[in-house]
């Protein structure tokens, strides 16, 4: 009877052990143990929305003239009118994208090495995705692949409407990284950091609801309008930087 038993005992834990593996292999749950390691892969895998909008980038990179200014950004980018900041534009902004994905792509804009600034802003979609220490490397990483002499405008990762957003204490960590990038920004040569949340957000530290769709994490047109001055704001600093080196 005993042997029996563990006969039955032995077949039943083999087949339980079957169908847990089974489950978890047809599961997202090791691409979320992942993601939670900073260990997923899926970051290295462009979908064909992004490819095909850089393909349509690297056809407009050929025509560019010198002295341009380059966006680069994700859905934030997207959606800015850039002729609002400066007459010679081009905005190479990707719904979604990543760190990751600005890495990829930047070798592939040649006319970067003759614009008159770049404007980068990226890192949102990276905070659902992947760790505070991943997003920073990448942000140092993305600096140093851009032109040494390339005047470049970081700006700040936007703090989001917690509730709207369902994205819990999402702010504290947005806090964290771009105190963090600021730093890294000052310590390098005709590298600024441009950080609007202080405009943007309301009593709570929360991206105010007069400045965003009702997502809470994407500009309005009043939200759009801040960022736009602050920019153009920015841009002129720079020429007047440039002018006064040129002089002495």
């Amino acid at each position: 009877m005993t042997q029996k038993l563990n006969k039955w005992l032995t077949a039943y834990l083999i087949l339980f052990h079957v169908v847990l593996a089974t489950v978890v292999l047809k599961s997202n749950f090791i691409s979320l143990v992942e993601r939670k390691l900073g260990l997923s892969p899926t970051e290295q895998v462009f979908a064909p929305y992004y490819k095909t909008l850089v393909s349509f980038h690297q056809r407009i990179d050929k025509n560019l003239p010198d002295d341009v200014v380059i966006f680069i950004g994700d859905s934030h980018t997207q959606g800015l009118a850039t002729a609002a900041v400066y007459d010679r534009t081009v905005n190479y902004g990707i719904a979604s994208d990543t760190t990751t994905g600005v890495i990829n792509r930047i070798p592939l804009y040649t006319t970067i090495k003759q614009a008159k600034a770049i404007i980068l802003e990226i890192g949102t979609n990276d905070l659902f995705k992947t760790s505070n220490e991943a997003i920073i490397s990448n942000i140092k990483k993305i600096l140093n692949v851009l032109p040494q002499f390339t005047p470049v405008i970081v700006n700040a990762i936007f703090p989001m409407d917690e509730t709207r957003a369902n994205q819990p204490g999402i702010n504290q960590r947005i806090k964290a990284i771009n105190n963090a990038v600021h730093t890294v920004v000052t310590l390098q040569k005709n590298r600024f950091f441009l950080n609007i949340n202080p405009i943007l957000t309301d009593g709570a530290q929360q991206l105010s609801r007069n400045y965003h769709l009702g997502d809470g994490i994407h500009l309005n047109k009043k939200g759009y309008a801040i960022w736009i001055n602050a920019l153009h704001n920015q841009l002129s600093l720079i020429d007047n930087i440039r002018s006064d080196r040129e002089k002495q």
